[in-house]
Order: structure tokens, then C-alpha cells, then sequence
């Protein structure tokens, strides 16, 4: 029963795509609700198993789906104005690979399929975000979703701070750390079209929500790569012109620095009053720890222990006690707070050199499509996109998180809109450059003739 009810929630995608082809409207819907739905998951958790391990200490819990990917799937089959347009499956074959070459080391082998299964589905959203996403209309809901979710979660920080008392507020989400994380995905991209001339009202609220979720949580990474992802946007805005908006968003900055700064000792403070999570690293680092567990691990298996595996071996076979792990077994238990540490412990140095290669074509393509086209809203955009990557990247070196199920889809999508926007702006340059016209004039002229 658990089988059909599986495979007939696939095929539900059907139905539900000639309901999408009926309206165009409801396509564009669909895609706000697309985008809105990893920052409140937790809340609205439907989920459809195939088979599932809700003991499992990893990172990945069993085979499922979600609703986003039923809805994407009926997107993709409803949208009749996405373009076939060229895709990088290299990186994403290049890893895929060496994810599915790990189960052959993993003590659980079921448990790193899980994590197969998963990487799939974030194949599958990637390729369809990225084809449908060159309509402007499809990447500007997305966004328009994205926002809303930062929105929705900020209200709900604000009220746990204040309303409720909570020192360190995590709006929906388990962990303060996610919401602060998944921050960085829609902050810097709302503020570069901001800066670009832009003022829809998302816009303008966006990046606000994103500098009070970091400062109410009291996240000190999520403060810091917040602070750096502003900066470093309005630096890349500056390489075009100075102009007067964004010299009031400098200002602006100024002005919220001190407003904020208080307010974030404040929830520093109070943080450290109520004691949550707040260690002493001189006496004991757990994520210093927790990244000598997982060297010492890629020493011993340096093709990996498996994808999702990791935490199965650090505590059976005593990898997180020689770390030095306090041995709890709630710690021993725990996956490693860097995404590229606990990458390499399960597949190994093949596994993170395709990880990186994966994670370097998207960045790569959104500053080359930013940096040519910096002088447009669209190339401000992929400028934009380029420091959320690098904000979540160096974030991540704090954080397994990216590989949480709200960390995939997220990533996934974004991903989709910056290949469909550095597509964009390849075909927009071919149009303007007089080479290029030269020589298509001179090939419609060979086919009149």
C-alpha cells in the first residue's frame, strides 16, 4: 500500500499539470508557492515515503518525495513556453558518480542510498528550474516566493524574540543555524536588483528581513557572512557607476550598522545569559572535534565510508571518541559541522573533488554572466547570485546543513535560476555584439540566396 500510494503520488503530477496548462496564472502561482515552501516545510511537512529509517543519525532519513517535487514535475510538464536550452550535466554526472561509487564502501549500504535518491531529485529540480527560469515571469515568482518565505520567517523570529523571550530564535526551523544559512540564498540577489534600480516591495523588505534574522537569532556565523554578503554586493554594484541609490544604500548601511550592533550584543548577551549553546572553545571545541574525527576517518578510508554514513562510523567504530567528542551519545552521534569535511569522510578525495566541482560551475557561471553584463538589472542579479553561493559556501565550513532536505531544495533552486540567467545573458550579448550580427546577417543571406 505504502508502494502505490508512492508512485501514485508521482503520477499525480498529471493531473495536476493540465490543471497548470489550463492558466497561465496558475503556473506563475505555482512557482511562488515553489518558492516559498523550504522556508516553511517544517510546518508543512508533506512528505511521501518509500522507505524510511526514522532512527538513521545521518543526514539523509529514507527514499521519499515532497510536494515541491510533485509540483516542479507538473510545472515542467505544464510550462509550454520553457526552451530547450543547453544544461552542465557534467558536474552533476561528475559527482553523481562518485556519490553512487560510495555505497560500495558503506557499512549501510541502504542508508547511503538514500542519499543517492536525494541528490537525484536535486538533479531533477535544478534541470527543470533552469529551463523554465528563462521566462523572466518564472525567476521573478521564484524570487517573489523566496521572499515571502524570508519574510514569513523573520515575523516569526521577531515574535519568538520579543513575544516569547526565546534567546536564540529559529523562527520554523529546528536550529537557528538553518534559518540563517538559508538567509543568504535570498538576501544578496533582492539587494543587487535593489541597487540595480529595482523597488518592488520584495525587494526593499527582503534584504531587511535578511539583516534581522541574523542579528535576532544570534548566530555569530550567520552575522558575520550577512554582514560580508552586503558589503561585498554593494562593492560588485560600484564596478558599474556610483550613483545616488547606491550611495543611499551605503548610507543606509551605515545608519542600520548602528541601530543593529546594539541590538545584536543585545541578543549576544542575552544568549549567553540563558546559556544556549554557548561553550567555552578554548576548553572544549565540539566542531574542532568533530573535524578531527572526520580526517582522521578520510586517513583511514580515503574513498569514504559511504554518502549518509558518517555518523554510523564516527560512533561505531570510534572515529568521534579519537576526535576527542565528548562521549555522549547524543555527540557521538553528530555529523560534522562543515559540509566539505563530513563530504570527504563519505566519499573521499574523488567524492570532494567532484563536490567542488560541482559547487564551482554555478558560482563560476554567475560571475561570468554577472561581470559581462554588470551594467544591467540582470547582470546586478547574477552578481547577486554569485555572493549567496559564496555566502552558503563559506557558511557551510560551519555547517552540514546544505545537505538537509530544505538545504537541497534550496540550493537547487538556485542553481536552476543562475544557469537560466547566465543563458540569458550569453543569448543577450550575442545580440548586441557587432560580430556576431555580422555574421548571422551574413548567414540569413546564405539561406535567402
Amino acid at each position: 500500500m505504502k508502494t502505490a500510494i508512492f508512485f501514485l503520488s508521482i503520477l499525480a503530477a498529471l493531473p495536476l499539470a493540465m490543471v497548470l496548462r489550463s492558466d497561465r496564472r496558475f503556473v506563475l502561482m505555482a512557482w511562488i508557492v515553489v518558492g516559498t515552501l523550504p522556508f516553511v516545510s517544517t510546518l508543512v511537512r508533506i512528505r511521501l515515503s518509500l522507505l524510511g529509517w526514522e532512527e538513521w543519525t545521518g543526514h539523509t532519513y529514507g527514499i521519499e518525495i515532497s510536494i515541491v517535487d510533485i509540483v516542479i514535475l507538473a510545472l515542467l510538464l505544464a510550462d509550454q513556453r520553457r526552451q530547450k536550452i543547453p544544461f552542465p550535466h557534467f558536474p552533476f554526472l561528475l559527482f553523481g558518480a562518485a556519490l553512487s561509487a560510495s555505497m560500495l564502501q558503506a557499512p549501510e549500504p541502504i542508508a547511503a542510498s538514500f542519499s543517492v535518491v536525494q541528490y537525484l531529485r536535486f538533479y531533477f529540480i535544478c534541470y527543470a528550474v533552469t529551463l523554465c527560469a528563462t521566462d523572466d515571469s518564472v525567476l521573478l515568482n521564484v524570487m517573489r516566493g523566496m521572499a515571502l518565505g524570508l519574510l514569513f520567517e523573520a515575523g516569526v523570529v521577531f515574535y519568538q524574540r520579543f513575544g516569547l523571550g526565546i534567546a536564540q530564535p529559529a523562527g520554523t526551523f529546528i536550529h537557528q543555524n538553518s534559518l540563517g544559512l538559508f538567509s543568504h540564498f535570498v538576501t544578496y540577489p533582492q539587494f543587487a536588483l535593489l541597487l540595480a534600480g529595482e523597488t518592488g516591495v520584495m525587494t526593499v523588505l527582503a534584504p531587511i528581513a535578511g539583516a534581522l534574522i541574523a542579528v535576532l537569532t544570534a548566530s555569530r556565523g550567520a552575522s558575520a557572512f550577512t554582514g560580508l554578503g552586503f558589503i561585498a554586493t554593494l562593492l560588485l554594484s560600484f564596478t558599474d557607476r556610483v550613483t545616488p541609490r547606491k550611495m543611499m544604500a551605503a548610507g543606509a548601511g551605515v545608519l542600520a550598522l548602528l541601530v543593529l550592533v546594539p541590538l545584536a550584543v543585545s541578543s549576544w548577551q542575552k544568549r549567553i545569559e540563558a546559556g544556549e549553546n554557548v561553550n567555552d572553545e578554548s576548553v572544549y571545541d565540539e566542531r574542532a572535534a568533530l573535524n578531527m574525527s572526520a580526517s582522521l576517518m578520510l586517513d583511514d578510508y580515503p574513498l569514504g565510508v559511504g554518502a549518509n554514513n558518517y555518523s554510523y562510523v564516527a560512533r561505531n567504530e570510534g572515529y568521534a571518541v579519537r576526535g576527542g567528542i565528548v562521549a555522549v551519545e547524543s555527540n557521538l552521534g553528530t555529523n560534522v559541522h562543515n559540509v566539505f569535511w563530513l563530504m570527504a569522510a563519505e566519499t573521499g578525495y574523488p567524492g570532494i573533488a567532484a563536490y567542488m566541482v560541482l559547487l564551482a560551475w554555478p558560482l563560476v557561471a554567475a560571475v561570468s554572466a554577472g561581470w559581462r553584463a554588470r551594467r544591467t538589472p540582470r547582470g546586478m542579479l547574477s552578481l547577486g547570485f554569485a555572493v549567496s553561493l559564496a555566502a552558503v559556501y563559506g557558511h557551510s565550513t560551519l555547517e552540514w546543513i546544505l545537505l538537509s532536505y530544505e538545504g537541497q531544495v534550496m540550493l537547487s533552486l538556485v542553481f536552476g535560476l543562475v544557469f537560466a540567467q547566465a543563458y540569458r545573458v550569453a543569448e543577450a550579448l550575442k545580440q548586441t555584439d557587432p560580430a556576431r550580427q555580422q555574421v548571422a546577417e551574413v548567414r540569413v543571406t546564405s539561406k535567402q540566396v
